[in-house]
C-alpha cells in the first residue's frame, strides 16, 4: 500500500531480479537532522515504546512533526531536564506515581496516562488522576458511547474501534464510576456509563487519561476510527509543527565525526542506530544522547549560538573486547617467537599465582558436587 503511494514513490527501476523506488524528497529526511520538531517523551518500558512506535507509524505524525524520545521505565527516575525538553508526557506500561510530572502539567505541559497496560492498580492516586478510585473490568464486546461534543470524537463510530478481544479472551479495562470522577474531567469514552477516557484541564496544562491500552489495541486491530482517535489525541496534546530548519552546516568528513552549526533548531535527530559509543559536544559541555524513534538517537540542543560535534569514542564493552583480543594476540605470539627456555622460566614464576587462582575454583567445584 505504501509503495502504492503517488505521492511518495516518485519512480521505480527493475534491474534483473531486484526493483529500485525513488522517493519524493519532501518526504523523507536526512541520516543527520537538526530539528525544532516538538518532543514527546515517552515513559515506559522497551516493550510499551515499541508498540508506541508502530502506533505512531500508522499516523500521520513523521519525525518532522514530532520526535519520539524513551527515558525510562519508572517515573521516579525521570529528571526535570529530561521535562524541559518535553512539549508532551506519553506514559505507558510505566512503574511509579505520577508525583515527578505534577508541576510540569501545571505550568502548560501536556500529558497522556493509559493505565489499561499496567500490571496491578496505579500507585498513589495523585492530583493528575481524573478520579479518586478506579477499577479493573474484563470486557469483550463494547457497550459504550463516544462524547458527542467532543473534537476528538467527531464523526467517530465506537462499533468501528477494534473489538475488545485479546485473541479470544476478554480485553481488560480500567474505568472510573461517575461517583468518583472529579468536576473537571470530561469523558472522552465510556463502557457500560463508566469513564474509559477521560480529558482534563490542570493548571495551564492538560491530561488524557485512558484505561484500555489504546497503543497496543490500536496496533492489534488497526481500524480506521481508532486511528483517527489516537491521531486526534497526539495532535491535541502537541503544539503546531515548526518549519524545517533550513539556515543549517551538516560536515561530517570521516564517519566518527559529525559538526552542525546554525540555527533555528533545538535538537539533532541522529538516524544511525543507538549506539553508547557517541559523545555530543557544545560549548565544551557534554549534551545527553536519547534514545529515539526506532533505535535512533536524540540530542536536545538548549542553545544553538555553539556549534554541535558529534564524535564516535566506542563504548566500553568494544574497548574491553579490543583489549583482550590485543593480549590474546600478543600472547600467542610470545609462545611462538620466545624461546623455550624462557617460556619455562616463565612458567615457573607464575606457578604460584596459577595456584592461588585455582584453588578456590577446586572448592567450587567440590561444593558443586556436594550440592547436586
Amino acid at each position: 500500500r505504501i509503495l502504492k503511494n503517488t505521492d511518495l514513490v516518485k519512480n521505480t527501476v527493475d534491474f534483473r531480479e531486484l526493483k529500485f523506488y525513488e522517493f519524493s524528497r519532501d518526504q523523507i529526511s536526512p541520516i543527520i537532522s537538526p530539528t525544532d520538531a516538538p518532543v514527546i517523551l515517552f515513559v515506559g518500558d522497551q516493550q510499551g515504546f515499541e508498540t508506541f512506535i508502530r502506533a505512531l507509524a500508522n499516523t500521520p505524525f513523521t519525525s518532522k512533526k514530532v520526535i519520539p524520545v524513551h527515558v525510562s521505565p519508572n517515573t521516579s527516575r525521570v529528571k526535570k531536564s529530561d521535562l524541559a525538553m518535553a512539549a508532551a508526557v506519553f506514559l505507558y506500561r510505566f512503574e511509579g506515581t505520577l508525583e515527578p510530572f505534577v508541576d510540569y502539567v501545571r505550568n502548560g505541559g501536556s500529558i497522556f496516562i493509559d493505565n489499561g497496560s499496567a500490571k496491578k492498580d496505579p500507585e498513589k492516586l495523585t492530583v493528575l488522576y481524573p478520579f479518586t478510585s478506579v477499577s479493573e473490568i474484563e470486557e469483550s464486546h463494547w457497550e459504550g458511547k463516544l462524547a458527542d461534543d467532543s473534537d476528538l470524537t467527531a464523526g467517530l463510530n465506537i462499533n468501528d474501534f477494534g473489538p475488545l478481544l485479546y485473541k479470544s479472551d476478554p480485553w481488560k479495562l480500567y474505568v472510573a464510576e461517575n461517583e468518583s470522577l472529579k468536576k473537571d474531567a470530561r469523558v472522552i469514552l465510556k463502557q457500560k456509563q463508566a469513564a474509559l477516557v477521560t480529558r482534563e484541564n490542570f493548571g495551564k496544562g492538560q491530561i488524557i487519561w485512558s484505561g484500555m491500552n489504546l497503543p497496543f489495541h490500536l496496533v492489534e486491530y488497526m481500524s480506521r476510527d481508532e486511528l483517527k482517535f489516537f491521531s486526534r489525541i497526539l495532535e491535541t496534546l502537541l503544539p503546531d509543527s515548526p518549519p524545517v530548519p533550513t539556515s543549517i552546516t551538516v560536515t561530517r568528513k570521516i564517519p566518527e565525526r559529525i559538526e552542525v552549526s546554525g540555527s533555528g533548531y533545538s535538537g539533532i535527530y541522529f538516524k544511525e542506530n543507538f549506539d553508547p559509543g557517541w559523545v555530543a559536544e557544545a560549548a565544551q559541555k557534554t549534551l545527553p544522547i536519547y534514545p529515539a524513534g526506532p533505535n535512533f538517537m536524540y540530542v536536545p540542543v538548549p542553545n544553538t549560538t555553539s556549534p554541535v560535534t558529534l564524535t564516535y569514542r566506542g563504548s566500553r564493552a568494544v574497548w574491553m573486547v579490543f583489549l583482550v583480543s590485543l593480549t590474546s594476540i600478543l600472547f600467542a605470539f610470545c609462545l611462538i617467537l620466545l624461546p623455550t627456555t624462557l617460556i619455562n622460566k616463565i612458567r615457573k614464576a607464575s606457578a604460584p599465582l596459577i595456584k592461588i587462582i585455582k584453588y578456590p575454583l577446586y572448592k567450587l567445584n567440590r561444593h558443586e558436587d556436594v550440592e547436586y
